[in-house]
């Protein structure tokens, strides 16, 4: 993965605490990084769903075939005051866009162990990636090795990123992902930002 050049600080679009602990608990326990199985819905999407009483926590994706090519492409949200589909009356708070999936080489692999490994790099690391928190993050565990490259919008509190995971310097699985925090929603929390 090539090194791309950075915004000069991208603080400015960090989710406040009590909402990245929420986005944490909804990934880990609930999402697709939980390993558990996903509702999957009549027009053909899956989704994880996640509340407490205030935040919504949604990921809805589907996969498909392209170019003999598992991929997949969806979408986290995060809400305040109700699901997305009940229309007005809710705020959005965190939006990330991603598409992706196995490259040809991650096809040479049971498709299962490469899952595996990065639902384990999305587990132990909900916190930090696909939010648009860093530049450049790598964690490596005994042969595995996940990375992703961030650009960031901070007047727009956007960024795009490029996540990676390897073996043996072989890329298994690609995605690229656009996010937004939508900080005007984000005033009544906590002003301290992670």
């Amino acid at each position: 993965m090539k090194e791309r050049k950075d915004s000069p600080n991208p603080q400015e679009i960090k989710l406040p605490p009590e909402v990245l602990e929420f986005v944490k608990i909804a990934r880990e326990d609930y999402g697709y990084a939980s390993g558990n199985a996903a509702e999957e819905l009549p027009n053909g999407d899956s989704l994880y769903r996640f509340s407490n009483e205030n935040l919504y926590y949604e990921d809805c994706f589907r996969i498909y075939t392209e170019d003999d090519l598992e991929k997949v492409r969806g979408m986290e949200i995060v809400t305040e005051g109700g699901w997305r589909e009940t229309g007005g009356g809710f705020n959005r708070l965190f939006w990330y866009g991603y598409r992706g999936g196995l490259t040809k080489e991650g096809t040479k692999l049971d498709k299962d162990t490469v899952f595996f490994q990065l639902q384990e790099f999305l587990r132990n690391h909900s916190d930090q990636v696909r939010l648009g928190r860093e530049p450049h993050l790598v964690f490596s565990n005994r042969e595995w090795h996940y990375e992703s490259l961030t650009s960031f919008m901070p007047t727009l509190s956007q960024w795009h990123d490029i996540e990676e995971l390897k073996s043996q310097g072989i890329t298994h699985h690609r995605l690229f992902g656009d996010g937004k925090i939508y900080q005007s929603n984000l005033k009544k929390y906590s002003s301290d930002k992670s």
